[in-house]
């Protein structure tokens, strides 16, 4: 199959299938939308239809963007399915986070392994690198997983939000940054977690063209908003510049066409001891 949408009749649901298709997709492509349908009756009444199915790339599990046509005009809905098992772990963060008033998708319903969850308007830290890279807002990121390793911290235990890459923080048409995708959440440093996403902000596209200088000005925002947002964190901080080349450097064996460009990167960190350590 092509990068071109697949469009498929089921009823009256329209399916659009973008990039390339999960295996179950192949599969099975129109059994899944009953299953939606039945959820989405039971949630918000049988007046409630399913007029538009987006499906999203996903590594693991099938992401669709529901158009739902209601009686107050549309509403728009991710479904999230879980191919190889249930969303219990994801869906509990999800429901604490929300209720903290940390600004993640508003969970909505969920049935054995499919999650409903409202929409949230905006576009991933990816699509913003590639089209409008000035609105890239490293302190804001970085109070947003202040906040979250805030919320989740229990003496000396903290969930990390896991999975740090740039398709899993939205950024809003206001500049505000919200956090999705949690099935990797897990109990960790919250240290290392800031050193992920630290490289993931170093290796934004368009990467390596463009300027090392303003990833680590991206990296040093982010750790500047965490800092701010964990008064009571005083992590040490020295370390930080080899941490990341360290963690640059582990991404070379998956950027292998890039392992030249990383290389010298994690170089340039090395030389810069004290990069992050004057941040105030």
């Amino acid at each position: 199959m092509t990068n071109a949408a697949l469009h498929c009749d089921h009823g009256a649901v329209k399916m659009v299938v973008g990039q390339t298709p999960t295996p179950l997709e192949k599969v099975t492509p129109l059994r899944i939308p009953e299953r939606w349908k039945q959820l989405v009756a039971e949630e918000f009444g049988s007046a409630t239809s399913i007029e538009h199915v987006r499906f999203f790339p996903s590594k693991k599990n099938q992401v669709s963007l529901l158009t739902l046509g209601t009686t107050n005009g549309p509403r728009y809905v991710i479904a999230k399915y879980f191919v190889w098992g249930e969303c219990d772990h994801e869906w509990n963060v999800l429901e604490q986070a929300w209720a903290a008033g940390l600004d993640v998708p508003q969970p909505i319903a969920r049935r054995e392994n499919i999650c409903l969850l409202e929409h949230v308007r905006g576009s991933n830290l990816r699509t913003v690198a590639e089209r409008t890279p000035e609105r890239i807002n490293g302190r804001a990121i970085g109070q947003w997983l202040a906040r979250f390793h805030n919320r989740f911290q229990r003496n000396d235990v903290t969930l990390l939000k896991g999975d740090c890459m740039p398709p899993n923080f939205i950024l809003r048409d206001d500049d505000t940054v919200c956090g999705i995708d949690f099935e990797e959440a897990r109990e960790g440093d919250p240290l290392d977690e800031v050193i992920e996403a630290a490289t993931t902000l170093l290796t934004l596209p368009p990467w390596p063209e463009s300027p090392a200088a303003q990833g680590i000005q991206h990296a040093r925002d982010l750790i500047t908003g965490w800092q701010e947002a964990r008064p009571a964190a005083t992590p040490d901080l020295t370390g930080l510049p080899r941490q990341i080349a360290a963690s640059l450097g582990s991404r070379r064996a998956w950027q292998p066409d890039r392992a030249d460009q990383l290389h010298l990167l994690a170089v340039q960190l090395t030389a810069m001891p004290e990069i992050f350590t004057t941040l105030h």
